[in-house]
Parts: structure tokens; C-alpha cells; sequence
């Protein structure tokens, strides 16, 4: 994912989707979101290839640190439908935290973009103990 100006971001994802179309992608290794986001696909977004996505306050607060203080309104990122043609996935977790977005994927809940990887033929999900504490 890449956080930069809006110009730049429109920039790269042209540059990305041919790669995509011509190459596919092997593997993914995605993390979750408190919310059930997977690669800043945010719930209820409206997204399919790569595309700059909007980032939620709660998502822009967990990802401040990452970034040198800086909250990015906006990220590049892979689409669900990029994600879904991955020849494997592995989603990891770690923390209570994400305790409540992994039982809601596992479920495969509605409006949570973490529960299609439950329709993904080959997706792994790597959990720690408290990662896990509510299956």
C-alpha cells in the first residue's frame, strides 16, 4: 500500500493494473482491521481492482504511527477482486483487538471485507491466542 499525495496515488495504480492483468499475484499477505478491513478495503466500500481507497478515522488512527505521525486520507491498495484471484492467501492477527474482526470473518458476516476470504479456495488465517480467544 502506498500513502501519498492523490496525484501520485492516481499515478501509481494506472502504472499497477497492467502488471496485475499480465502477471496475477501468487501470494497475499494480508493483515485485518479492527472494522474487518483487508488492504484498506473498508466495510461497506464499493471497490473491485486496485484503486485509491478512503480511509476510515478508525483506520487512518491505527495507521498513524506507521506513517511518522502523518493521517493519510487516502491509500492505494488491491481490490477485493485482486485479493480473490491470489493463487494463496494468508491472513495474520495478533491482539485481543482484532479478537471480534476475526470471529466476524470466520462467519463469514456481511459487511465485513475479511468474511470473503471464507469463499477464497486456498486462505489461511495465522492467529495468535488472543488473535483467536472468541472461535
Amino acid at each position: 500500500m502506498l500513502f501519498d499525495t492523490a496525484s501520485s496515488l492516481e499515478s501509481n495504480r494506472k502504472r499497477f493494473r497492467p502488471l496485475l492483468r499480465k502477471r496475477g499475484i501468487d501470494f497475499t499477505l494480508l493483515g485485518i482491521g479492527k472494522n474487518g478491513h483487508i488492504a484498506f478495503n473498508e466495510p461497506g466500500a464499493k471497490n473491485s481492482g486496485i484503486h485509491v481507497a478512503k480511509l476510515s478515522k478508525s483506520t487512518r488512527n491505527a495507521n498513524m504511527r506507521s506513517i511518522k505521525g502523518r493521517k493519510p486520507s487516502k491509500a492505494m491498495t488491491l481490490g477485493m477482486s485482486d485479493i480473490m484471484k491470489s493463487r494463496k492467501i494468508v491472513l495474520a492477527a495478533s491482539g485481543k483487538g482484532k479478537a471480534r474482526a476475526i470471529k466476524q470473518a470466520l462467519q463469514g458476516k456481511a459487511g465485513v471485507p475479511a468474511s470473503a476470504l471464507m469463499n477464497h479456495r486456498n486462505t489461511e488465517f495465522a492467529l495468535d491466542k488472543q488473535a483467536a480467544k472468541l472461535l
